[in-house]
């Protein structure tokens, strides 16, 4: 996502160099017209104070024009107070869930003043930029910003029968509700037991998840991947991306997905539903309603008109 997001602004006509202060490099690629400098350690509050030595000792330079970041906490608050501190314009972004997470917090006050003095805002869609704006958010430009890839790359690929069904691309943790997915996909199965599922990525329930695909005796018909760094060759070869969510901002996986000819099914969190429309582009679901997502996704399955509207509109 780090290289999804600074690419844009590299390849912009009017940036001739691009620093990037970070903990580590991105392995995602490389990003022309830019020079990391890294902030390693294995304590956080001094990854912290070394990013924000980094910002404050760049900012200082008369090559730097402005300061870009796009994580509140903590990445955004070094960034803005050493673009303060060396009088330069500073943009503040909203990325992910950050802005479900970060509004409902103590220090939310904190949080407002220091954006509300930013010289410019983005997030990822209108939904967000609505609430921003209902919370105190009104004194600096808020646009949105969707995630974008890069279309040459994430191209559809309509090449008959695919491997999967089903895929799911994100971390494995409570939020993503992998465990519905799960659900979900075995009672679909039922009535398509040739159908598969690919679950793409890592995190603390991976052992908890594989163990329920045993019990709903689904394993022979799911596959975890484990991360991957290039997710391509799986959404290739998939039908459906499927994001169940509880909380979301706009996710790269469906942006992804979308590009590549999959149709989302997906809960109507975040700012996804600024963009997937239900019955027109995609499937949208209640959050937990695991009947819900198995009929969407049956009906997929077994529905050929259905499945060619969607990826219609997809496309």
């Amino acid at each position: 996502t780090v290289y999804n997001h600074l690419m844009p602004i590299a390849l912009h006509p009017r940036v001739t160099k691009l620093w990037i202060v970070r903990p580590e490099k991105s392995t995602f690629g490389e990003i022309p017209n830019s020079e990391y400098i890294l902030t390693p350690s294995s304590i956080k509050p001094l990854i912290w104070l070394k990013m924000y030595r980094a910002c404050n000792m760049l900012a200082k330079k008369e090559a730097v024009k402005a300061v870009v970041s796009f994580n509140p906490i903590p990445y955004g608050l070094l960034a803005y107070r050493a673009s303060k501190k060396n009088h330069k314009p500073i943009h503040l972004g909203f990325i992910g869930s950050d802005w479900n997470t970060y509004s409902q917090k103590i220090g939310k006050q904190f949080l407002m003043r220091c954006y509300n003095h930013a010289d410019f805002i983005t997030c990822t869609g209108k939904k967000m930029k609505i609430e921003m704006i209902q919370k105190g958010l009104t004194t600096p430009p808020i646009e949105i910003l969707p995630h974008g890839v890069d279309q040459n790359k994430y191209s559809v690929n309509d090449n008959g029968d695919k491997k999967y069904s089903c895929i799911f691309i994100g971390q494995l943790n409570a939020l993503k509700r992998v465990n519905d997915i799960l659900d979900a996909f075995a009672k679909a199965s039922i009535a398509h037991p040739t159908a598969k599922l690919c679950i793409v990525g890592d995190g603390p329930l991976k052992s908890n998840l594989m163990q329920q695909a045993q019990s709903l005796n689904i394993a022979h018909l799911v596959d975890f991947l484990g991360f991957q760094k290039e997710v391509l060759p799986y959404l290739q070869q998939s039908k459906m991306i499927i994001i169940a969510s509880e909380t979301e901002g706009f996710p790269f996986s469906i942006v992804e997905g979308a590009s590549c000819g999959l149709i989302p099914i997906t809960t109507p969190v975040g700012t996804i539903c600024d963009y997937i429309k239900n019955n027109v582009n995609g499937l949208v679901f209640p959050t937990y309603d695991i009947d819900a997502l198995a009929n969407n996704i049956s009906n997929v399955l077994s529905d050929n008109q259905l499945s060619n509207r969607l990826f219609e509109g997809v496309k």
